[in-house]
């Protein structure tokens, strides 16, 4: 009797170690940052090229110059701002065409990508940019565009994204519901340029 006890403490012993290992792998397996050298941007406007360089960088091996994308988008270099559709033009650009970034219209309801959408490209290792915007009394005034290029999932309470931001160089981590809502930051994400392969 006393083997047979010994027999059923060892196996349920094995059990919830092998319960426990797979837990942690499930947490480990929800946390996902493309590492790679990233740029600020050259002019003061222009959060927009260094964020599509930064997208292209980690899955494309570009040397064009921002002001190269910028000369291609607008036909001359001057410190100009850009709609979404022009950032995704000089994804493009930097990409040689090869990885089709596409744009949403700017707004809080329709520029948004859910969570989920945003950490599938991560895993398969894309890069987005995400656009912010600055809102006084419900009309925009201004933005900011940065690129998102990892996440920590730790439940439904605590989505994280991980951005750079092309302005002072540094990589953020915040929940994704305060970089939606601009409590973050002062900026409410209203945008997305992404690959869609």
């Amino acid at each position: 009797m006393s083997k047979t006890f010994n027999r059923v403490l060892l196996i349920s012993l094995i059990v919830i170690l092998l319960g426990l290992e797979c837990f942690s792998i499930k947490a480990i397996a929800d946390q996902v940052i493309l590492s790679y050298s990233k740029e600020t941007q050259s002019l003061s406007n222009w959060c927009w090229v260094a964020s599509a360089k930064n997208a292209v960088k980690y899955s494309y091996n570009t040397t064009k110059l921002q002001s190269d994308a910028v000369y291609y988008v607008y036909g001359n270099i001057f410190n100009y701002t850009a709609n979404l559709q022009k950032t995704a033009l000089a994804a493009n650009y930097f990409s040689d065409n090869t990885m089709n970034y596409y744009y949403t219209q700017r707004g809080t309801d329709v520029g948004v990508k859910p969570y989920e959408y945003l950490k599938g490209k991560i895993n398969i290792g894309r890069v987005i940019i995400l656009s912010a915007g600055y809102y006084v009394n419900g009309e925009r005034d201004g933005g900011h565009d940065v690129t998102m290029h990892g996440y920590f999932s730790y439940g439904s309470y605590a989505s994280m994204i991980w951005y750079f931001d092309p302005d002072d160089g540094i990589d953020y981590e915040c929940a994704y519901s305060s970089f939606k809502s601009g409590s973050f930051n002062g900026r409410m994400y209203d945008g997305t340029v992404y690959p869609t392969a």
